[in-house]
């Protein structure tokens, strides 16, 4: 399967009105442009085939194309569905199941005294999303990632240590 992400949004720099790039300046000496809070910067997906099943044939025309289209549309898609949707009989259909099982999100400035603590320290430490947290642990977990209590362990270890803010 292919996936293009081509209109993927990709510029998640926060920007002036006239494009120009907001700098950060914790450090003088090095300013760095600012993350736009709320933007994407990464997620995960998972896709899988599922075996056909007459089950799908209905599901797919009754659900998921949009009967009017269907019935009314001059367009080819449309011709070649209706002559695939035989009366009577119903085909074994295969599926593709796609879903995103994680999203993150560069983490709003703290203005709020109520933020919740793990936000609140992820930004004191500089770290910007909850991937930039993973990317800083992967280091330290990539030998024990097919055994839970391993991997557990490993994380455990390792915020004991660095950061121990966490």
């Amino acid at each position: 399967m292919n996936v293009d992400l081509g209109k993927v949004e990709r510029d998640i720099y926060l920007r002036t009105q006239q494009r120009d790039l907001v700098m950060g300046l914790s450090d003088p000496r090095r300013p760095t442009p600012k993350l736009w809070p709320g933007k994407v910067n990464a997620y995960r997906s998972l896709t899988f085939y599922l075996e056909p099943n007459t089950d799908y044939f209905d599901t797919f025309f009754s659900k998921v194309v949009d009967p009017i289209w269907l019935e009314q549309s001059d367009d080819p898609h449309a011709d070649a569905l209706r002559q695939a949707r035989q009366t009577g009989t119903m085909s074994e259909c295969w599926r593709i199941f796609h879903r995103v099982t994680f999203v993150s999100r560069i983490l709003p400035d703290l203005v709020d005294t109520a933020a919740l603590p793990l936000e609140r320290t992820l930004k004191e430490l500089d770290i910007d999303s909850n991937y930039e947290l993973i990317k800083l642990l992967e280091p330290f977990v990539a030998g024990k990632l097919t055994n839970y209590a391993e991997f557990a362990q490993a994380i455990r270890d390792t915020l004991k240590t660095y950061p121990p803010e966490l």
